[in-house]
C-alpha cells in the first residue's frame, strides 16, 4: 500500500514536471519565433521566379503554336489548357502590332490596344494592379507580340468587401506591408530570376512578425499545456473527496478555470494567441465584452464552459431533506440557466453583428473557415447547456418533489423573463424563452422516466438547430436592416471622392499601430 502511494506521488511530481516542460518549450518558440523583413523578401522571390520559369514555358509553347496557328485558335486551346488565372495569378496576351488579339483572362485590366497602357517595363501599374511583364524574347515573323502578366498586388482606385488591396496569396507579407515603385527610405527590393530590382517593399517601422509554422508549433505546445493543467487540477481537486464534497470540489474547479482564464485576458497570454487571426478586430471584435472581446475567446470560453458543464453532469449531486432547500435549489438553478440561455443570445447577436464573418448558410460558398469555427462554438454552448439542463432536473425530480413544484418555478421563471425583456431591447419571444422550452421538455422526459433512445436524441438535436438558424437568421436580418440604414445616410450625404481615395489605406494603418493597440488595452 505504501509503495502506490509513493508511486502515485512521484507520478503526480513527474506530471507537473512535464507540463512545467511543456510551458518552458511554449514560452521559448514564441519568444525566439521571429521573422525578418529580408525572410519575406526571400520567399516571395522563391515564389515570383517559379512563377516566371512557368509563363515563359508558356509562352514559349504560344510561340511554337503561332507558327502555323492564329491567335484566334489559341481561345480554343486555352480550354484544355491549365491556365487558371485564381490559382497562380499569371495572364497570357498577344498583341499584333498594337492590337490586343488573344488574352488568357480578362481579370488585368489591359487596353484593347498597346498605346493605351505601357507593357516596356518589367513591372505595370494597371488600374486594378501591380503586374510584372514577362516578355519572350522572340516572335515568329515578327509579327506577334507575346507577355504574361504575373500579379503581384491589386490596387483598385476603390475598396469594398469585394474588392481589396491585397497581394495575391501566395505572397505572404505582414500587414501595413506597402508596395512602392522607387527607392523610399528602408524600403527592400523585390528582384526576378536576373537579378533586376522589379518593386520595392516598405514594411512597419515597429516590425513584429512571426513564422506560421513556428506558430502553430508555439499555440500547439500552449493548448498541451493548458490540456495537461486542467486534467491535473481535475485529478489533485476530487481526490479529496473525503474532506469536501463534490459539489463543492465542482465549484473550486470551475472558480480555478474561470480565474485562470481571467488571468490569460488580463495579461494577453500566451502572446502566440494574439497573433492568430482569431484575434483580428477586422475578423471579430467587441470592446464593450470583457470574456468574449474576439473570436478565439468565444472559442476558447466554449471548450471551457463544455469542461465544466461534463464534470457538472458526472460530479453534481443534490442530497438535501428539506422541502424548502429544494424549492430554493430550483428556483435558482432555473433562474441561472435562463441566464445562460440569455448569454447564449448575446453572444450570437454579438458574432452577427461585431463581425465579417459570413453566417449565410443558404450561401454555402460564401462561409470561410471562421464561419465553421462560429458554428462550433456555438454548437459547445447548446451542449454546455443541455447537459446543464439534463443534470441539474434529473437531480432535482430525484428528490420526490411535489409533481407541481418544476412547472411552477418554470412558469415564474418565464413571467420574470417577460418583465425583464426590456432592458434588453428583446423582441422575438423566441430568442427570450427558447431556453425555459428546453429546460420543459427535459423536465417532461425526466418526469416520465423516459430514456433518450436514437428518437429522443434526434429531437433535440432538431429543436437546437431549429433554435440556432432562427437566432442567426432574427440577428441577420437586423443587422442587415442597420447596414442599409447606414448606406442610405451616406447616400443622403455629399460623397467627396478625392478625400475618400485619399484615406482609402487609413484603417489598415490604424490596425497596425502598436502605440494605438497599447493605448487600447492599457485602459
Amino acid at each position: 500500500m505504501q509503495r502506490a502511494i509513493s508511486y502515485f506521488k512521484k507520478l503526480s511530481l513527474f506530471s507537473w514536471l512535464g507540463i512545467c516542460l511543456l510551458f518552458i518549450a511554449a514560452s521559448l518558440s514564441d519568444y525566439l519565433n521571429k521573422r525578418s523583413p529580408q525572410d519575406y523578401i526571400t520567399a516571395i522571390e522563391k515564389s515570383l521566379h517559379k512563377k516566371e520559369i512557368i509563363a515563359e514555358k508558356q509562352l514559349n509553347d504560344y510561340y511554337v503554336r503561332l507558327k502555323t496557328q492564329t491567335p484566334k485558335n489559341l481561345f480554343s486551346i486555352d480550354e484544355n489548357e491549365n491556365n487558371n488565372f485564381k490559382e497562380d495569378g499569371i495572364a497570357y496576351l498577344v498583341y499584333q502590332n498594337d492590337s490586343l488579339l488573344y488574352w488568357s483572362d480578362n481579370s488585368a485590366s489591359v487596353e484593347e490596344y498597346m498605346k493605351e497602357v505601357c507593357l516596356d517595363n518589367s513591372i505595370a501599374k494597371l488600374k486594378n494592379g501591380y503586374y510584372e511583364v514577362v516578355k519572350h524574347p522572340i516572335a515568329p515573323n515578327d509579327r506577334y507580340k507575346l507577355l504574361s502578366l504575373i500579379l503581384i498586388k491589386n490596387e483598385y482606385s476603390y475598396q469594398n468587401k469585394y474588392l481589396k488591396n491585397n497581394f495575391f496569396n501566395d505572397y505572404e507579407v505582414p500587414e501595413g506591408t506597402l508596395l512602392q515603385e522607387g527607392k523610399v527610405d528602408n524600403n527592400i527590393a523585390v528582384k526576378n530570376r536576373e537579378g533586376k530590382e522589379l518593386f520595392y517593399l516598405g514594411f512597419q517601422d515597429q516590425f513584429d512578425s512571426k513564422s506560421n509554422i513556428v506558430l502553430f508549433v508555439s499555440i500547439l505546445l500552449y493548448a498541451l499545456v493548458f490540456g495537461f493543467l486542467l486534467l491535473l487540477l481535475k485529478k489533485e481537486y476530487f481526490k479529496h473527496t473525503e474532506h469536501f464534497s463534490k459539489n463543492s470540489l465542482l465549484l473550486f474547479y470551475a472558480l480555478s478555470i474561470i480565474g485562470l482564464r481571467a488571468i490569460m485576458i488580463l495579461n494577453q497570454f500566451p502572446t502566440c494567441f494574439y497573433n492568430t487571426g482569431f484575434y483580428n478586430p477586422t475578423t471579430f471584435g467587441n470592446a464593450d465584452s470583457f470574456w468574449f472581446g474576439f473570436l478565439g475567446d468565444i472559442l476558447i470560453n466554449t471548450v471551457l464552459f463544455f469542461l465544466i458543464a461534463l464534470q457538472f453532469q458526472r460530479k453534481f449531486a443534490l442530497n438535501t431533506s428539506s422541502f424548502k432547500l429544494t424549492a430554493i435549489y430550483t428556483f435558482v438553478g432555473i433562474i441561472l440557466l435562463a441566464a445562460y440561455s440569455i448569454l447564449i443570445n448575446t453572444v450570437i447577436n454579438s458574432l452577427v453583428e461585431n463581425s465579417n464573418i459570413s453566417f449565410q448558410v443558404n450561401d454555402f460558398f460564401s462561409l470561410d473557415a471562421y464561419s465553421f469555427i462560429s458554428f462550433v462554438c456555438v454548437g459547445f454552448f447548446f451542449f454546455s447547456y443541455y447537459l446543464l439542463v439534463d443534470k441539474f432536473v434529473g437531480e432535482i425530480i430525484k428528490q420526490k418533489i411535489p409533481l407541481w413544484l418544476v412547472p411552477s418555478i418554470i412558469a415564474v421563471t418565464a413571467i420574470l423573463l417577460y418583465l425583464t425583456k426590456s432592458l434588453h431591447n428583446e423582441t422575438d419571444l423566441i430568442r427570450l424563452f427558447w431556453g425555459v422550452m428546453v429546460i420543459s421538455m427535459v423536465a417532461l422526459f425526466k418526469w416520465k422516466k423516459t430514456n433518450y433512445s436514437f428518437s429522443n436524441g434526434l429531437l433535440f438535436i432538431v429543436v437546437f438547430s431549429l433554435i440556432t438558424s432562427h437566432l442567426f437568421y432574427k440577428n441577420e436580418k437586423e443587422k442587415e436592416i442597420e447596414t442599409r440604414k447606414i448606406y442610405a445616410e451616406r447616400l443622403a450625404d455629399q460623397q467627396d471622392a478625392v478625400a475618400e481615395n485619399l484615406f482609402i489605406d487609413i484603417t489598415k494603418n490604424i490596425k497596425n499601430d502598436v502605440q494605438l493597440k497599447n493605448l487600447v488595452f492599457r485602459n
